[in-house]
């Protein structure tokens, strides 16, 4: 069921689904009339499987997964869910192109204190937004020439049981929490040239995601399958 939570910081600078095919109109080309289904992906695949030789159950893009950063570690599927280990970065999947999408992961259920990050506008390792849920707030963080700034924070107990979304048109990135309202947003336009949506996470510990979905046309939770 949808949680609700309110809101307190919005800022400017200036359960295991699979895909409704019914969404999907056409390509990853270019932007879509309506929402669209780009990529789903449950991460079912043989322990160990690097994220970059994985392929999505579903993927209307052009291109596959991409990891990203740095350490001793990687992004790999484990126990049929994406895992980020001693790695600073992650993954994405570019959707060039679109005008306007919405995100969506669900927490592994692999670490019982898992700390999710979806990824958004990522240019690379120094240079990206990631919508974060820790133990006690959800927040939207800037990372720009490496430096992290917090841009939008709500009060929230992460949970093994939460999936959160975000919606990016190029000039607002909002997030909400098991599809309900949105509860943070953060106006910008900063690396909105990039369209690379995916997970990151940025210490030597561990993150898992499960059910990745990413749609076009769209910024309406209640759009996704």
């Amino acid at each position: 069921m949808p949680v609700s939570y309110s809101p307190s910081l919005n800022v400017s600078d200036s359960p295991s689904k699979g895909p409704d095919e019914r969404f999907f109109s056409g390509g990853g080309g270019g932007g879509s009339s309506g929402p669209t289904l780009l990529v789903y992906d449950s991460f079912t695949d043989t322990n160990g499987t690097p994220i970059e030789s994985h392929a999505p159950d579903t993927n209307n893009l052009s291109g596959g997964w991409v990891e990203f950063g740095s350490g001793s570690g990687g992004v790999t599927i484990v126990s049929n869910a994406c895992r980020i280990n001693n790695w600073n970065g992650g993954y994405y999947i570019d959707a060039d192109g679109q005008t306007e999408v919405i995100c969506e992961s669900g927490n592994g259920d692999v670490t019982a204190n898992n700390e999710p990050a979806l990824a958004a506008r990522v240019i690379d390792f120094d240079n990206l937004f990631f919508i974060v849920a820790l133990s006690s707030f959800y927040r939207i963080r800037e990372r720009t020439g490496g430096t992290i700034t917090d841009r939008a924070t709500t009060p929230h107990n992460n949970s093994l049981s939460d999936s959160y979304w975000f919606s990016d048109n190029g000039e607002e990135i909002t997030a909400g929490i098991n599809r309900g309202a949105a509860v943070i947003s953060y106006s910008s336009t900063t690396h909105n040239t990039s369209k690379k949506y995916g997970g990151a996470w940025f210490s030597n510990t561990t993150a898992d995601y499960d059910d990745f979905y990413l749609m076009s046309g769209t910024t309406d939770p209640a759009d996704l399958p």
